[in-house]
């Protein structure tokens, strides 16, 4: 795991991992300045730790969020992503082959400011 502070707030790189719902709620109890996360091959997660993303303080400040080919996150889990960060300017959805094109739509409505939307071999 990488973590680091930059001038831009913080960054949490814990890609390719294996966790549980637990690490989420911490993340989103503890990292509520967090603004770079990547999540990216992670497993042992459901929605429901995704759900922590829009609870409490949750992980609001996110800008930047790689979720890519965590097959896991439902369609209701995108939901969950989207109403919980609404500051995302970019998202990566890489290699996500059960995304529906519906999940797409909760990051137009709940994710204004966001310019790029990865979605290679999706």
């Amino acid at each position: 795991a990488v973590v680091s502070t930059q001038s831009t707030g913080l960054y949490l790189n814990i890609a390719g991992t294996k966790m549980d719902d637990g690490v989420l709620r911490m993340l989103a109890r503890h990292f509520v300045n967090l603004q770079y996360l990547s999540l990216a091959g992670c497993v042992g997660f459901t929605t429901a730790g995704i759900y922590y993303f829009m609870v409490g303080q949750g992980l609001h400040k996110l800008s930047h969020l790689d979720i890519s080919n965590c097959k896991q996150i439902t369609h209701e889990g995108m939901k969950y992503v989207a109403r919980g960060c609404p500051l995302l300017t970019t998202l990566l959805l890489n290699r996500m082959t059960s995304l529906k094109n519906e999940s797409l739509y909760f990051f137009t409505k709940y994710c204004p400011n966001l310019r790029a939307l990865y979605l290679r071999y999706t």
